[in-house]
């Protein structure tokens, strides 16, 4: 909201102006000779999944899958679930630390840091079956700020196929870990941003800032795990 003579309101520049010692803060991480690199916590909580006919034909009755975030050697995965159909509700979490990496110009973006996301059937006695595959660039959804926004990933059963299999919609949520530590544990990245409420390194939701290359996407699990950090994140 704008005050009458067009200037945003004094709530607004308050704002602004935290935003702007955050993205100075983060500034001075980088060298100036190199790349600087920045640890990120990244939550995936999954919302539901959505099969085609087709897939739904080929399971056995009362199927259980599991879905699985691999970046690397890091691998997250959901607790395994029963198939309720063509939608299948969730609620749950996948949470994995990554080191992301840009260059020291002020307007430069982050490297890309991909990772695929696994819809498996769980077979006793045998290792799962993959029913469906997305890639997400997580690196797309960092910010200075605590970021938090619901996805919609088309799965495919191959990476280049045609024929999308199902989509799986998930909240997927980001935040720098300026004073990382290795022994700690931390929060989700969905819950303390929630929590932030608009503190901490500033608003939580979307945080558009083209210094540190935040993106915006159309692209939305039951209990989960996390994986840690190592130095290739």
């Amino acid at each position: 909201v704008g005050c009458c003579d067009g200037r945003p309101a004094a709530g607004a520049r308050a704002r602004e102006r935290k935003c702007r010692g955050a993205r100075a803060t983060m500034h001075k991480w980088i060298s100036k000779t190199g790349k600087g690199s920045f640890k990120y916590q990244f939550s995936l909580r999954a919302i539901s999944l959505t099969l085609a006919r087709e897939v739904l034909h080929g399971l056995p009755a009362n199927a259980v899958l599991q879905i699985v975030c691999k970046r690397g050697s890091k691998v997250a995965e959901t607790r395994e679930f029963v198939c309720a159909g063509e939608q299948t509700s969730l609620d749950g979490l996948m949470s994995m630390i990554c080191t992301l990496y840009r260059e020291p110009d002020r307007h430069a973006r982050f490297e890309g840091k991909e990772a695929t996301l696994i819809v498996q059937l769980i077979c006793a006695g045998r290792r799962p079956v993959v029913i469906g595959r997305a890639t997400l660039d997580l690196a797309a959804h960092a910010a200075v700020t605590p970021v938090s926004l619901v996805l919609e990933l088309q799965l495919f059963r191959e990476e280049g196929a045609m024929a999308a299999l199902g989509l799986l919609r998930l909240n997927v949520s980001s935040r720098w870990l300026k004073n990382y530590d290795e022994g700690t544990s931390y929060a989700s990245a969905r819950d303390e941003t929630l929590s932030l409420s608009g503190g901490g390194l500033g608003q939580s939701g979307y945080a558009s800032d083209a210094s540190i290359g935040a993106f915006s996407s159309r692209a939305s699990s039951a209990g989960g795990s996390s994986a840690g950090s190592d130095a290739g994140g």
